[in-house]
């Protein structure tokens, strides 16, 4: 009995669906150019259209259909082709142009505070695409709002993806991931803001980890660990605000010690000393702000 109720009201709720999506159309253009004429009723249904003459009725994915038309000639559905072109101004700063079927509909891009801006035009909501000149997908633009709103994606020329991230309000925000042209994982950051804040993590193809690092509102800060391709650590550095600062070390790939020393505000300070790959000091040398001292 339970199981009659449930399947009756998964009708009734079909049926329900199919009812109140479903308008009068007097044709329907196909993208290919084909032309469907005296169309008695259309039912949007998800992805698709269902559309029905005094013969026959037809499905087609709403990709396939350029243009609904209602009986007193208004436009019920169209499909939209959202672009987006890169352009240069004199000062070589960048902005993207957006079209709607070829239409310029306005432009926009990222402004000083790393949050992009639409400056002219309001942009309906869609994703808009950069191509190549091959006619390969270059990028994708989430558009909400009239900004930056979901997940974009930068693509390679091969059409592999090269970097995705996440906008919310037209800032980055959240983990944004670089792609190597085969398809591995090349790093991945974490974003507040429109800005790297938090741990970056970069790798080799192998998927072993390459490089460790913290930011701090786009200013990398703290230890910062570089490794080899074996696994074992190749650079230790501090950094602060940006800048080398504090003790550094550098290995042979046999874990040897190659290199130690300080830095302040970036450059090399006080005893720096360098090793031979069995362990023994090469030599050392004094520094103060980079420079070596005479007499060393």
């Amino acid at each position: 009995m339970n199981f009659l109720l449930k399947k009756y009201n998964i009708l009734i709720f079909f049926a329900f669906l199919l009812t109140v999506l479903q308008v009068n159309a007097a044709k329907v253009i196909l993208r290919d150019g084909t032309v469907i004429k005296n169309i008695k009723g259309v039912r949007e249904l998800g992805n698709y259209f269902l559309l029905k003459d005094d013969l026959k009725n037809y499905t087609f994915r709403k990709s396939k259909i350029s243009k609904i038309i209602s009986s007193d000639g208004k436009t019920i559905f169209e499909h939209k082709i959202l672009t987006a072109v890169k352009k240069t101004e004199d000062d070589g700063s960048l902005y993207y142009s957006f079209f709607i079927n070829g239409k310029f509909a306005g432009q926009g891009g990222w402004d000083s505070y790393n949050q992009f801006e639409v400056t002219e035009g309001d942009l309906p909501d869609g994703i808009y695409k950069e191509y190549f000149n091959t006619g390969k997908l270059k990028r994708t633009f989430p558009i909400k709002d009239n900004t930056l709103d979901g997940v974009s994606k930068v693509y390679y020329a091969s059409g592999m993806v090269a970097r995705e991230g996440r906008f919310k309000n037209g800032y980055e925000v959240g983990v944004s991931k670089l792609y190597y042209k085969s398809g591995e994982l090349k790093g991945k950051s974490i974003y507040k803001k429109g800005v790297r804040d938090g741990k970056t993590l970069l790798y080799y193809k192998s998927g072993k980890l390459k490089s460790e690092m913290t930011f701090v509102d786009g200013e990398l800060n703290g230890i910062q660990k570089m490794y080899f391709k074996n696994g074992r650590i190749s650079n230790i550095v501090s950094y602060e605000d940006g800048k080398k600062n504090g003790k550094f070390k550098q290995y042979y790939e046999n874990g040897k010690l190659k290199v130690s020393g300080n830095c302040e505000s970036g450059k090399l300070s006080g005893i720096i000393t360098t090793y031979y790959r069995s362990g023994r000091v090469k030599k050392r040398k004094r520094f103060i702000d980079g420079r070596i001292l005479k007499g060393n």
